[in-house]
């Protein structure tokens, strides 16, 4: 099988076929948070917000790293 050239940085190969793809870092973001806290929390009572707080803040970073390196992108090429 022969794959058609592409020029890497310029054009790369897609890495999402599908949007629901990018669905799944949800669940992922939830569960790392969940056991993360349910670890270092002292009482279980704290978790449920503790975790819903450091999800939050996973997903701002993820968005604010792609919006940076978006930004980076266009204004490079």
């Amino acid at each position: 099988m022969i794959f058609p050239a592409y020029t890497p940085f310029i054009q790369p190969l897609p890495v999402w076929g599908h949007l629901a793809q990018l669905a799944w870092v949800l669940p992922i973001c939830a569960a790392l948070s969940i056991v993360y806290k349910s670890i270092r929390c002292h009482t279980m009572s704290r978790v449920p917000r503790e975790a819903a707080v450091i999800f939050a803040m996973i997903l701002g970073g993820m968005i604010f790293a792609a919006a940076v390196l978006a930004l980076l992108v266009k204004l490079l090429v």
